[in-house]
């Protein structure tokens, strides 16, 4: 009899909690370089910069390091996306500083084009990758199912809850559909339902 893998969930894993411990430890060597050596330079702070770059270090880290599967798929590109309202903030806090300091605002189409670019390209992506409540268990676990190396269109509607394992679309008149056809995610689970990480 085939063995069923257990479901995590959105809970971080153990190995997500190493992951996560060792950006903390790349964040904290990096921060500490900065601060023995320049915070400003050119007159602008890169505290902010830095910081964005770790966003995109953790995402890559969950990438790199974590099991293969769905959330992974899932949790990376979201922790990276997360830098693009982080950006538009700090773009719009160092304006507003160099306004206080007598300097002239950048020009206002290039506030409002930087904005709606960062602001509403997120708002589009948070829309699309927020956990859906899954209609099977009721939990708010369905996410998008992704692959990293390519786009399958056939799976743009696709979603796979990750507390009960049930791949569900939606049809066009926006009722979630159990999902007949066999994909990537079974296989990649299949690997993974020995794992001690799995099996708690």
């Amino acid at each position: 009899m085939e063995k069923r893998p257990t479901l995590n969930g959105l809970r971080p894993t153990s190995r997500q909690g190493a992951i996560f411990g060792l950006y903390v430890c790349l964040f904290l060597v990096v921060d500490g370089v900065i601060v023995a050596s320049h915070r400003v330079i050119g007159g602008v702070n890169v505290l902010p910069l830095i910081f964005m770059f770790c966003l995109w270090l953790l995402g890559l880290l969950i990438v790199l390091l974590d099991r293969p599967g769905p959330v992974r798929n899932w949790a990376g590109p979201f922790l990276v996306s997360l830098s693009c309202p982080y950006v538009a903030l700090w773009y719009d806090g160092e304006a507003i500083l160099h306004w206080a300091r007598s300097a002239p605002l950048p020009p206002w189409h290039h506030i409002v084009l930087i904005n709606g670019l960062l602001l509403g390209g997120f708002g589009v992506y948070f829309v699309r990758m927020y956990p859906r409540s899954c209609p099977s268990c009721g939990l708010r676990s369905l996410i998008p199912l992704l692959r990293l190396t390519r786009v399958e269109k056939r799976l743009s509607r696709t979603r796979w809850c990750a507390s009960c394992g049930e791949t569900l679309w939606k049809d066009a008149e926006g009722r979630w559909q159990k999902e007949r056809r066999r994909t990537w995610v079974e296989a990649s689970l299949a690997r993974n339902c020995a794992s001690p990480e799995h099996s708690n």
